[in-house]
């Protein structure tokens, strides 16, 4: 083997946060957020071997005619991955009577740069593979040149109601959240709510059921799919 791997990940993030009591029943807030990432992976790593007969004992034989078989392999790679993410959200929460309002509003900002420059090379008795006899092809070659600028839209509301009878209190939380990603068009919306009960003389003991459903838009790389291109050889 020869060769040499350098690689470089690098993040950064910072936020800011202002929030404030207006009486005694409102809070409000603001939120200020960037994250960003640079990603570079360089490599070229080379790999031989030679196959070969032993006699008996085990030990090689130098005779040229018990080659069995010779090859290498090459492998390259010159990508890189920008990321920055600016956020800025609004949330804030109001009671009223037996109600504790919350809310948040948020709008995200992405912008992708994606480089992939990667090949792999096989050669093995003097053939690249895969060999057709006409072309010389690499094993596998991979390319790309993404640039994504998109948005994201998002909010919450929930609201938890607080009844104390004479057996006990019960809580019920319920909300929605919904989000909306430019890039693919997507509207997502997840309701969910939890009901509890706190039997009276028992306050360290409660039930508590709850359901909903959740949806998780992905980031880029989770997204990231590799298109085959294939040619037909004549």
């Amino acid at each position: 083997f020869n060769g040499q791997e350098k690689d470089k990940f690098l993040t950064y993030q910072a936020a800011l946060t202002l929030k404030g009591k207006l009486n005694e029943n409102l809070n409000i807030g603001i939120t200020g957020s960037t994250f960003a990432s640079d990603e570079q992976e360089r490599y070229d790593i080379e790999g031989r071997y030679i196959l070969k007969e032993s006699d008996v004992a085990g030990a090689e034989t130098t005779d040229n005619s018990s080659i069995l078989g010779i090859g290498t392999y090459l492998e390259h790679a010159r990508n890189k991955v920008e990321s920055e993410v600016y956020t800025f959200s609004h949330f804030g929460d109001f009671k009223f009577d037996s109600h504790l309002l919350k809310w948040g509003l948020t709008y995200q900002r992405e912008n992708i740069k994606d480089k992939i420059k990667e090949w792999e090379m096989r050669d093995s008795a003097g053939y690249s593979l895969p060999n057709t006899g006409v072309d010389v092809n690499l094993y596998s070659n991979l390319r790309s040149d993404n640039h994504i600028n998109s948005s994201r839209f998002s909010g919450f509301l929930q609201d938890t109601y607080r009844l104390n009878t004479g057996k006990g209190l019960f809580i019920l939380n319920a909300g929605v959240r919904a989000s909306y990603w430019t890039f693919n068009k997507e509207f997502i919306l997840s309701p969910r709510g939890a009901l509890a009960f706190v039997p009276d003389g028992m306050e360290d003991f409660s039930v508590r059921i709850a359901g909903g459903i959740y949806y998780q838009a992905p980031f880029y790389k989770e997204f990231q799919r590799i298109i085959k291109l294939l040619k037909a050889l004549e």
